[in-house]
């Protein structure tokens, strides 16, 4: 009887699991890398409010970095991979212009 009870448990554990995901070690999909205009500013690139310090600006930059990295996409289309790879340009532009600012106001 006892085994028979472990035996329904480890069953019942097993099918929640399997229906969980099974273990796979892939990180779950998210969507393509969202769109940002051209035109914006760094600040609005790197989702920030102006006159965002420098840690601030580094943070975010790590934060969209590695929402938008294309190893991040590398399983889906090259249109998304290519949206990606472009939007992490856009990231370190952005950055790279913050930082120059902030080195010649000092």
């Amino acid at each position: 009887m006892l085994v028979r009870l472990l035996l329904v448990g480890a069953v019942a554990y097993l099918l929640y699991w399997l229906l969980k995901g099974g273990g796979s070690r892939k990180r779950p999909k998210k969507g393509p890398p969202r769109l940002i205009a051209l035109e914006r500013s760094p600040y609005e690139v790197l989702e920030l409010p102006e006159g965002a310090g420098r840690a601030a600006i580094e943070a975010a930059r790590e934060r969209l970095l590695h929402e938008y990295h294309p190893d991040r996409v590398a399983e889906m289309g090259p249109e998304i991979r290519e949206t990606a790879a472009r939007m992490t340009q856009r990231v370190n532009e952005a950055y790279e212009e913050l930082i120059r600012r902030l080195d010649a106001s000092s």
